[in-house]
């Protein structure tokens, strides 16, 4: 999903208009909630979103830990230390949110 979400917003989607995609972005955030994302060694969910400037590029999120539940609660707009390094897939990762 969020990389449907980055094509959107940068025009990429065949009849849908860059502005309209734009304010969607803004709307959702690029890691909608329930995205999983690798932050280095680490696989997180997005929990959320806060209200400052930075919460929707970097969401709140819980790191998935091996025993394949929720763990540690990051605020990623308050951790400059902790870097999305990519976006992951859940069905590829055989992970189902119903589940967590």
């Amino acid at each position: 999903l969020p990389e449907v979400i980055h094509k959107m917003a940068s025009g990429q989607v065949a009849g849908l208009d860059k502005n309209i995609g734009g304010l969607f972005a803004r709307y959702k955030g690029i890691y909608p909630i329930g995205s999983l994302l690798q932050i280095g060694k680490m696989k997180v969910v997005v929990m959320g979103h806060t209200d400052n400037d930075m919460g929707k590029k970097r969401p709140l999120v819980s790191q998935l830990a091996a025993s394949g539940r929720l763990s540690d609660y990051y605020d990623l707009s308050h951790r400059k230390d902790m870097q999305i390094s990519g976006v992951l897939s859940m069905k590829k990762e055989r992970i189902a949110l119903s589940d967590l």
